[in-house]
């Protein structure tokens, strides 16, 4: 079953994620998908919040102005930043070796999908409801983590909730198959990103 929900979401034309896992620091995402195409929405980090959206190879970014006072290191620097960045999107590419260029793999869904991938010893749990949906419980017992997928013969994953102690979290997925459009923003709005680390 874990497999079949893995593949789906894999499949799915689109769907949201939201929720916060633990990985190298603290990060919150709110983020749709579509498939084949990318995604868009708000990454959480400790220092500030990144807007992200990505499209094929093509990322682009919107830190705010927490972000740029906790990367510039002073109030006086950051309005330097931001008179020069005047709220414009930073554009990368995905292929980037930037640290930011690699949060935007996060809009890969397929390989989002495999991140899930099927452990030897999973054990069913108890139903629940999540989101107004019937939930089955699938745990992974070596990683103390759970998959809560749809009870049915074509599951869809609802939740991931993982408990290690460096990394895990809890993330909601919803929103599968309704209409979405990510478009690049205009020209004259984006700057070069690789003049600021992205």
């Amino acid at each position: 079953m874990l497999t079949k929900a893995v593949d789906n979401l894999k499949s799915a034309p689109s769907f949201h994620l939201a929720g916060t896992v633990r990985q190298n620091g603290r990060i919150s995402m709110d983020l749709t998908y579509k498939r084949g195409t990318g995604c868009e929405g708000t990454l959480g980090l400790s220092q500030g919040s990144i807007y992200l959206l990505a499209i094929g190879s093509t990322a682009w970014f919107k830190p705010n102005r927490a972000y740029w006072d906790s990367v510039t290191g002073g109030s006086a620097a950051a309005s330097s930043v931001q008179a020069i960045v005047g709220g414009k999107y930073l554009k990368t590419s995905t292929t980037a070796s930037s640290g930011a260029a690699g949060l935007a793999q996060l809009c890969d869904a397929n390989s989002l999908a495999s991140s899930f991938t099927s452990p030897k010893d999973i054990v069913k749990g108890a139903t629940s409801t999540i989101n107004g949906q019937q939930a089955l419980a699938l745990k992974d017992p070596a990683k103390s983590s759970v998959m809560y997928v749809t009870d049915s013969s074509s599951p869809q994953i609802l939740r991931v909730v993982g408990n290690q102690s460096n990394s895990g979290g809890l993330v909601n997925f919803t929103g599968y198959g309704k209409s979405v459009t990510l478009k690049a923003p205009p020209a004259s709005q984006t700057i070069d990103g690789a003049q600021y680390g992205f």
